[in-house]
């Protein structure tokens, strides 16, 4: 839709959210979607911040979640 600055907002929210309550598929999933986001949005930084997110994203193997960790691996 192109509210970046609202998706942005959102995110960090989810990540912040989702790490105070330990819910590690949820972050898992929720640095995925932030990554995509970023990349899609294309500024300056944006890839660097999404290859933070994909890195960390990676704990979904370590949870059983193959889906999920498949498409991590092919967006990093």
């Amino acid at each position: 839709m192109g509210r970046w600055s609202e998706a942005v907002e959102h995110f960090e929210l989810a990540l912040r959210m989702n790490a105070e309550m330990a819910a590690r598929p949820w972050l898992a999933h929720a640095r995925y979607d932030y990554a995509r986001a970023l990349l899609r949005r294309g500024e300056p930084g944006d890839r660097g911040r999404a290859g933070e997110l994909l890195t960390a994203a990676v704990s979904a193997r370590a949870l059983g979640m193959r889906s999920l960790g498949g498409k991590v691996s092919s967006l990093g």
